[in-house]
């Protein structure tokens, strides 16, 4: 059984890879905004359409992917990147 030290430096390796993949995937996001996508929904489509895996390796973007990667750039970049 895993000790309550193994299970939080385990979290904290989860939320280290989460937050790299977050800020590798920034400028694609950026591209994508500029193009004129701004919605999660259609953000999520043109992710999957380039057939960019999501942080769990699936290939298939949800708009939940979607808002939960904006939101984690949000607090990693400190710049709002929800819909504006």
């Amino acid at each position: 059984m895993a000790t309550s030290e193994a299970r939080a430096a385990g979290r904290k390796a989860g939320i280290e890879r989460a937050d790299a993949r977050a800020l590798a995937l920034a400028p694609v996001i950026a591209e994508i905004r500029a193009s004129g996508i701004t919605g999660p929904p259609a953000i999520g489509r043109e992710l999957t359409r380039r057939g960019i895996p999501t942080v769990r390796g699936h290939k298939v973007w949800l708009s939940s992917n979607v808002v939960a990667l904006l939101k984690r750039l949000d607090r990693l970049t400190g710049q709002s990147l929800q819909e504006r």
